[in-house]
């Protein structure tokens, strides 16, 4: 392997192994923007109360300081996205962490213009299709938007975001808090209302428990992924035709 490629794929395994191509800076920033990393999670949804299907345009934000030993900042922050697209506006945010063996308190972070979340009450409610899950989603904790200004408080599909935080009291990072998204161990749950054109509620919850959970990489990770690939594809191209080229030679010898 030459002296390029070996760097170039060092270089590579090392992006991919610290998070550091998934850097965001949320609003506020809870310290210095570069430094922090973010896992994406899609959402399922688990009622089919309305015809139109938001899975596309729902998502989970698991961000936090990748290298946590150089003391800056411990906590990890969520964000529940809403991206542009059909109209339905979340109203209802709940965690399900029957699963941790040591569980994480949350508290309100932050949130975009124009939505109003305060804590559930009553506290943490239920998540409605909750007990069709198994394990059945049972909400330790959750937010609600304001009844002032009824569903245009909530998250709104007009890119609108809700933030939240925890800060482990067990040393667990923000690494070890997306895995625990990941196998189920810390679910979320997101109630939707006046969801298109029929203005009906649906629930969606985070990919895990049975359901296909997978992180969604960043683009640039994505792009970097696929450099590394063709990387190796090029050597192993060139590997095989420099052996077929020896194999030539030997029947000519």
């Amino acid at each position: 392997m030459s002296h390029g490629l070996r760097a170039t794929l060092a270089a590579l395994a090392l992006t991919l192994s610290t998070g550091a191509s998934a850097v965001v800076t949320i609003s506020p920033p809870p310290g210095p923007s570069a430094g922090y990393g973010a896992f994406t999670f899609s959402l399922a949804r688990i009622t089919s109360n309305s015809a139109e299907d938001l899975s596309d345009q729902l998502f989970l934000q698991v961000i936090g300081d990748i290298n946590p030993g150089n003391g800056l900042d411990p906590t990890v922050y969520f964000k529940v996205w809403n991206r542009v697209g059909t109209p339905g506006s979340i109203t209802y945010v709940a965690a399900d962490q029957a699963g941790a063996t040591s569980p994480y308190t949350f508290a309100l972070h932050g949130q975009s213009a124009g939505v109003s979340f305060t804590l559930a009450n009553p506290f943490p409610g239920n998540l409605p299709g909750g007990n069709s899950l198994n394990p059945s989603f049972s909400a330790d904790w959750g937010l609600q938007r304001t009844s002032q200004g009824g569903v245009s408080n909530g998250i709104n599909a007009v890119g609108e975001y809700l933030e939240f935080r925890t800060t482990p009291t067990n040393g667990d990072t923000y690494l070890q808090v997306a895995q625990n998204v990941w196998g189920g161990q810390l679910r979320f749950g997101l109630h939707v209302q006046a969801i298109g054109v029929d203005g009906r509620s649906d629930t969606y919850v985070t990919e895990a428990m049975g359901l296909p959970a997978t992180p969604i990489p960043e683009p640039q990770t994505y792009a970097l992924f696929a450099v590394g690939m063709a990387l190796m594809g090029a050597k192993a191209a060139l590997t095989k035709k420099r052996g077929d080229a020896r194999g030539r030679l030997a029947d000519l010898s």
